[in-house]
């Protein structure tokens, strides 16, 4: 982008993100499931639907597993990052959200500590599969996942606990 022209440089970019947005098939589907919602189907269809999306987790999760490589050299060359990666998914950032909302705002009510634990729990699968399709280290996006999902049964009700 550039720099001379500032003004043109925010346009292209977002020209370029909207293009980005629009080209993304999840996003027809969306746009389609907005414009179909006030629209009864048929039961058996509505049964196929629900399972093929109940298909989604369990198919989501095998196929990260199947990529994630658990071996002492790829835990030592990742766990710099990992380490911190988790520090601040599972610590910092929880910690954080509970200070805003508890100290800072005195939301007290139980959809601050739902929020609080929703940012605790572990790294989704989905920052995994974006990691894949724009070339990022998806070694260390699956070790988060992989690390972060067992790590968090022991850290999500200690949140539990903090909150009440």
């Amino acid at each position: 982008f550039s720099t001379r022209h500032p003004q043109h440089s925010i346009q292209s970019f977002l020209l370029h993100v909207g293009r980005r947005i629009f080209s993304f098939p999840p996003v027809y589907a969306l746009i389609l499931a907005i414009f179909l919602r006030p629209f009864h189907y048929p039961d058996v269809l509505t049964e196929i639907l629900n399972r093929l999306g109940a298909t989604l987790t369990p198919l989501a999760l095998v196929s990260t597993g199947f990529q994630l490589r658990l071996s002492w050299n790829v835990l030592r060359r990742n766990s710099f990052l990992l380490c911190l990666g988790l520090l601040f998914k599972l610590i910092l950032a929880p910690a954080a959200l509970a200070v805003l909302y508890l100290k800072v705002f005195h939301w007290t009510g139980e959809s601050a500590r739902v929020a609080v634990l929703e940012v605790a729990m572990a790294p989704m699968i989905t920052a995994s599969v974006m990691a894949a399709e724009y070339g990022l280290d998806l070694e260390l996006a699956n070790l988060m996942v992989g690390v972060g999902l067992p790590l968090s049964f022991l850290t999500v009700p200690l949140w539990a606990y903090f909150l009440r």
